[in-house]
């Protein structure tokens, strides 16, 4: 139990949660409960119908046509990647049919059946390849799918199976389309059975992708980790699929997985069912190594180790089904038996976990005597005690009686007149008070003129505040040009009213000079000036009076001594230093050492005004041709030039200043978060005008993001960084650089006291609603992560949307901390709770169309809200306890304006409330005498070489933190190493056949540009999400796109060459390949550019698409192009005259071409060609063309694709946006 809520009389302690516990248990209620729930209930007295029989709402049936009904919507949802994916599929086939051409392709030598059978292995790698988009479809429906099981709306099945259905469709559409585009462009057999076989294979082909990588998804449930599994499984599926490594030459090991691979029968089967045809099999092969009488079909066949039996097509298409059937089995498994992934091991700083520790069950570390207890532990609201809290019984006083309200504050505080708090304080509430003179608001006043020229300090409304009109550290909140004189305490001079400085008498029930309070001999506490209007209430919290230990940190104890502020169920009392006044118009700001209390670093105070601000956005082009057509007429529709737009701001005014907290309000779709962006300068489309001013002078869109800060309402962080890592990279790319790296540590140290992140800093941030942090914490990260900037002017869009009362309580301390080192902040709030609306000290409230009805203050509960509406007889009075932002919207519906005959725009911009408010703009745009605008030499606080470093330093530890991606890519480059090693154990420098040879290339060719692959997909879901935050950050000004982009290369650099160094060490030895130093390291440097180059191609795709759906398809498509003319499907020779050029720009082919030429090329070896012995360079150089002479030019040709993927990515990330505002 906190010191702050202690009420009884004995000294106070700790009380963990477990004494709590222990005394429920021990309570009459507790015993009860206990008996009621040990006595069995009887059965016999319930009613039949009470509970329910059945598992499921619904039958089977009828569950599985309402997630038909589900499936259906979604497909029609997801209709662009089902198209997308179609135009690839016959895209490719039009390539192919045209590299394939009969023309080229006759029926004559085995030559030309190798051809052939090259396009049948390229059209089942074509079908795999096209499910690969299943992944992230299927993993995106999980959670949805996981708490829908969990609360029994259907069995997995009828999840699954609408699926399954609704996929066939697309399957044999791509089937169909494949096989019309190419089966007789290609010259294949021109019979109708053969041909209706061909396309039933590519279906079941289809269909088993789909259903295999669902499968893969199902199980694996990440993305990242399900893109690597899944290219893990295609490499293998393609490599023992019987085709690039001949059956006859596997490994003994490996033959019974080619056995278990559909594949391995799908490719026998589209093999069987061409070369069985009697064009094939009427011709003799005559041959050394052929048996006497053998067709030129089986010949091809046999060279191949394929069974030449026609029956083989007809057992493929039942192996594909029963595949296909065994991987629906599995993902209904799946999704019946694996549950959602955990969040992974949680980083908790020891603190942390001893504070939790404590606070469950009281255990005391001695790391925490009272004299090591840190403020992060108070902000925890957790105190220890520095001996073991003792066991607690019902004599201890923890009775009934200790929850009965019957209490009486003398009975519990023992002084008469002094009444109780539930923090444990007393206020003595039996001192006279005299208050001054006050104005319409409410708020003292000086003399006659009132609020002329602006506000006093609007009364805060969380409850009833002690307050002093000036800035902590002595800044005046620069209301008005002509304000009348200041005293020190920034109060207008008056004869009335409670001077500042003069003791308050408060009563400090177990606190004293011990805790640091300025308590003055008479016992009193010395506080700042008070609102006159503010009757001295009986209880006022000080939930931070906790928090002044005298021992605590010296940035701590100075805050405090400056300033003690605290906000709890609606109360706050702030002690201030007494500093001269400070107002714009008479002297240059004083740096915030002084202005923001304790802050290691300086800041200037800045006002913000704006006037007359509309914005207009272009509807969209179907919403155009209505308008346009007259069948929508919507009143807020303008006419620029040609073009149809829609009018969201009309004519808004307004100023923000240090200190007080505005809250921007109204219905959905009156303009608010369209406000605060146009404001920001966040705005990237429609167009806008207006006048905007800070500290009087025009605002600079270039480099307005350095002294602001912008927290949106999604949470957007690096996924893979710590708390305090997400903090040090927004500081020290934001702040000046002429602060050394300590006292940039030390200000995010303070920062993180100030919004309560201390005692989480070393916690990962995670994915949203998935691992790491609250919805809670992620807010308060959010709003860290501008402050370390040092902004003076700060704007958060929605705040509190989506927190629990709780949660939106500690977020609102948060702002409200933050608020009072003299910031300038604005906030829109969505459907606030009483407390948290009472939170502001003033509103901008708009109404639909972006109009503004109110601007002011909120009054203590509201007070001057309601009493401005209220002016109107016809408003209905607002009743005690309402939420005053459910009251106000209510009021200003479209339907009660209606019924009132009252437009409130109107109303509000005749009031004389709009007039002063307007005095008020006009005082606060006028520049102080000789002032200059703000300006900064670059938009950016680093130059272009401190941006990388510092991205560099930021990329590299969220790698590090990631072992989802580098641990699953490290993991599957080593297994795929070790496969191909086992697979090709020893054999790398067998060519005493032309056949070795051809599995020796086979095996290259799949192994490293499949490798590549698998870098360029699981490269891109990390890179989708930290492009948002890219966007955040760019748009803030962290850095521009080129230093972002070459730290997150340069680092994954870095990775994949210990990747490559990884995979050739294990691959190069285990399959015995030449053994000489210059041909490793050429393996090496082959390897590495491979990587390399796929890596950064995949990363072109994610910020050339929307989101990783697209990128899926968009690489896939350029996968199979590639592999196509890599010059193992079809030798370079052999490619017609048309196409040639784009084998010697094909980055594949050079990969090849080069790892081909750096093993056998230059050897003395001779090779068995059908019974003919010829050199291997002679053969390898007549049948793929390749050259030794040529090595340079394919690392040419490399590192250039490398520079222009990597630089088209650049690119591509500075033009396009995928996240508008």
């Amino acid at each position: 139990m906190l010191q702050q809520f202690w009420a009884g009389r004995d000294p106070w302690e700790f009380v963990p949660v477990d004494r709590f516990a222990q005394a429920f248990q021990l309570s009459s209620t507790g015993v009860a409960s206990a008996s009621a729930l040990a006595t069995p209930y009887d059965a016999s007295r319930s009613h039949p119908n009470a509970l329910a029989h059945k598992k499921h709402a619904l039958s089977g049936i009828k569950a599985f046509k309402a997630c038909f009904r589900r499936e259906w919507i979604l497909t029609k949802r997801h209709l662009s990647v089902y198209k997308l994916r179609t135009a690839q599929v016959a895209f490719v086939a039009v390539v192919a049919a045209t590299v394939y051409l009969r023309t080229h392709i006759h029926d004559h030598t085995l030559q030309d059946g190798t051809l052939l059978s090259g396009f049948l292995f390229y059209t089942i790698l074509v079908m795999m390849f096209n499910g690969i988009t299943e992944l992230a479809l299927t993993i995106e429906r999980l959670p949805v799918f996981y708490r829908h099981y969990k609360n029994q709306f259907y069995p997995a099945w009828a999840f699954v199976l609408p699926a399954t259905i609704l996929r066939i469709p697309f399957s044999l559409m791509e089937a169909v389309l494949w096989s019309v585009l190419t089966y007789f462009e290609v010259g294949l057999t021109a019979d109708p059975g053969r041909f209706f076989a061909y396309l039933c294979l590519l279906f079941l082909m289809h269909q088993f992708s789909v259903s295999f990588f669902r499968l893969i998804g199902a199980i694996c449930r990440n993305v990242v980790v399900a893109f690597g599994t899944g290219s893990l499984a295609l490499i293998t599926i393609l490599m023992l699929g019987g085709f690039a490594i001949s059956y006859n030459t596997i490994h003994w090991g490996w033959r019974w997985f080619c056995w278990a691979n559909p594949v391995f029968y799908a490719q026998r089967a589209i093999i069987v069912n061409e070369f069985s045809a009697p064009r094939w099999q009427s011709q003799l092969v005559d041959l050394p190594g052929f048996s006497a009488g053998t067709s030129l079909g089986d010949g091809i066949m046999e060279s191949r180790g394929f069974a030449t039996h026609r029956w083989w097509t007809w057992l493929g298409m039942g192996a594909l089904g029963a595949a296909i059937l065994i991987c629906q089995l599995g993902i209904i498994l799946a999704h019946a038996f694996l549950g959602p992934l955990g969040n992974g091991p949680v980083r908790m700083s020891d603190q942390a976990l001893e504070e939790r520790e404590l606070a469950c069950h009281g255990v005391v570390s001695t790391r925490h005597s009272p004299s090591a207890i840190k403020p992060s532990m108070l902000h925890a609201d957790l105190q220890t005690p520095s001996t073991p809290v003792k066991p607690i019984s019902a004599a201890d006083g923890m009775n009934d009686s200790a929850f009965e309200p019957s209490q009486t504050a003398a009975a519990i505080n023992g002084s008469q007149g002094a009444a109780p708090h539930a923090d444990g304080f007393v206020i003595r509430s039996d001192i006279p008070i005299e208050t001054g003179a006050a104005d319409q608001w409410g708020l003292p006043v000086s003399n006659a003129h009132g609020l002329q020229n602006g506000y006093a300090h609007p009364a805060s409304q969380t409850g009833h505040r002690v307050h002093d009109h000036t800035l902590h550290g002595g800044y005046e909140h620069p209301y008005g040009r002509d304000s009348p004189p200041m005293q020190q305490t920034g109060h207008p001079a008056s004869s009335q009213g409670l001077p500042h400085g003069q003791e308050f008498p408060v009563s400090l029930e177990g606190h004293s000079k011990e805790h640091g309070l300025p308590v003055s001999q008479g016992g009193g506490v010395l506080v700042g000036g008070l609102h006159p209007d503010q009757h001295l209430m009986s209880s006022i919290t000080i939930s931070a009076l906790m928090a002044t230990a005298p021992d605590m940190e010296k940035e701590r104890d100075q805050t405090v001594t400056s300033q003690l502020q605290t906000s709890m169920m609606g109360s706050q009392i702030e002690l201030l230093k007494t500093k001269p006044a400070y107002h714009p118009a008479e002297a240059k700001p004083e740096p915030a050492a002084s202005g923001a209390v304790g802050m290691v670093l300086p800041f200037t105070p800045a006002v913000m005004t704006f006037k007359d601000i509309n914005y207009y956005a272009d509807p969209p082009p179907m919403i155009v041709k209505k308008i346009k057509s007259g069948k929508l007429k919507p009143p807020n529709v303008v006419e620029h030039g040609k073009k149809v737009q829609m009018q969201l701001l009309a004519g808004v005014s307004g100023a923000f200043r240090p200190g007080i907290l505005t809250c921007l309000f109204g219905v959905s779709g009156a303009g608010k978060t369209t406000l605060l962006d146009v404001l920001a300068c966040r705005k990237t489309g429609g167009r806008w005008d207006g006048d905007v001013r800070v500290d009087g002078h025009p605002q600079q869109k270039e480099t307005f993001a350095r002294i602001s800060g912008y927290a949106q309402q999604f949470d957007i962080h690096s996924p893979q960084a710590t708390v305090r890592e997400a903090l040090l990279f927004s500081a020290r790319c934001r702040l000046s650089k002429e602060h050394n790296n300590a006292t940039v540590l030390k200000f995010v140290e303070e920062i993180e006291r100030l919004v309560e992140l201390d005692v989480i800093k070393d916690a990962v941030v995670g994915l949203t609603g998935i691992s790491g942090l609250s919805t809670e914490q992620r807010k308060r990260l959010t709003i860290a992560v501008e402050l370390v900037a040092n902004p003076a002017i700060v704007f958060m869009d929605e705040p509190t949307t989506g927190l629990d009362a709780r949660a939106a309580a500690v977020v609102m301390r948060t702002i409200r901390n933050v608020v009072n080192t003299g910031r300038t902040m604005v906030a829109t709030i969505h459907q606030p709770s009483i407390d948290i609306f009472e939170s502001f000290d003033e509103l901008l409230l708009l109404m639909r169309g972006g109009r503004t009805i109110y601007w002011g203050p909120l009054g203590r509960q509201a007070t001057k809200l309601f009493e401005h509406f209220e002016l109107n007889p016809k408003v209905p009075k607002h009743t005690p306890g309402i939420n005053p932002a459910t009251w106000v919207l209510t009021t200003t519906s479209l339907g009660m304006m209606k019924k009132l005959g009252t437009n409130y725009a109107i109303a509000y911009a005749k009031s004389s409330l709009n007039r002063q408010n307007m005095e008020l703009i006009e005082n606060l745009s006028q520049p102080k005498e000789g002032s200059a605008p703000v300006h900064f030499a670059s938009r950016h606080s680093l130059s272009t070489w401190g941006q990388y470093r510092t991205c560099f330093h930021k990329f590299l530890q969220t790698n590090w933190h990631n072992p989802n991606y580098n641990g699953t890519r490290y993991a599957i480059t080593i297994t795929v190493a070790l496969v191909f090693g086992t697979v090709f154990w020893k054999d790398g420098q067998n060519t005493s056949s032309a056949a070795n040879l051809f599995n020796s290339v086979g095996a290259v060719y799949v192994t490293v540009l499949n490798l590549g692959v698998i870098n360029s997909i699981s490269v891109q879901p990390g890179l989708v999400a930290e492009r948002f935050v890219f966007y955040r950050e760019h748009r803030a000004g962290y850095y521009s796109a080129l230093p972002w982009y070459l730290a997150n290369a340069s680092v994954q650099f870095i990775f994949i060459l210990a990747q490559a160094i990884l995979y050739v060490c294990i691959v190069y030895f285990m399959a015995g390949f030449k053994k000489d130093v210059e041909a490793f390291f050429w393996f090496l440097l082959f390897m590495l550019l491979t990587l390399l180059y796929f890596t950064f191609y995949g990363s072109l795709c994610v910020f050339v698409t929307a989101n990783v759906r697209h990128a899926n398809i968009l690489g896939s498509t350029f996968y199979t192009i590639f592999n196509l003319f890599a010059g193992f499907a079809i030798a370079p020779p052999s490619i017609p005259g048309w196409w040639i050029w784009f084998y010697w720009i094909n980055p594949n082919a050079h990969t090849v071409y080069g790892l081909i030429s750096t093993q056998f090329l230059q050897s003395d070896a001779s090779v068995d060609v059908y019974g003919e012995r010829v050199t291997l360079t002679a053969y390898i150089q007549n049948r793929f063309g390749f050259h030794h002479n040529l090595i340079g030019y394919n690392v040419l040709v490399l590192c250039g694709w490398t520079a222009i993927f990597l630089f088209a990515g650049a690119l591509a990330l500075r033009k396009l946006n995928f996240m508008k505002l």
